[in-house]
């Protein structure tokens, strides 16, 4: 998926070089940051923890607002869900919605 974002940053980048500013190139939430909110919760649930701040991952947060912190966010929830998949696991729990989606 972080071809799209990169292909967005090219973008943006033309855009911002024609001197129109950034207007119009924020970046649509990662389909691996919409599963690591709903895996951030899931974790927390069947471990009875408080949920963690998630907001920046959120279709509005501030992951999104341009395309360099978009890829480092992706990164970010890519690494995450794999960590709480792999507790999960290792605890003998459902993965729920951390396990990996099908290609």
């Amino acid at each position: 998926m972080r071809g799209k974002v990169g292909r967005l940053s090219v973008w943006c980048g033309v855009i911002g070089g024609l001197g129109l500013g950034a207007a119009g190139c924020g970046v649509e939430q990662a389909p691996a940051c919409a599963q690591y909110v709903e895996c951030a919760a899931h974790y927390s649930t069947v471990f009875d923890l408080d949920e963690p701040d998630v907001t920046a991952y959120q279709a509005d947060g501030s992951c999104w607002e341009d395309a360099e912190l978009a890829t480092k966010c992706e990164l970010a929830c890519e690494e995450a869900l794999a960590a709480l998949n792999a507790a999960l696991r290792v605890a003998g729990e459902d993965s729920g919605p951390c396990a990996p989606e099908e290609s």
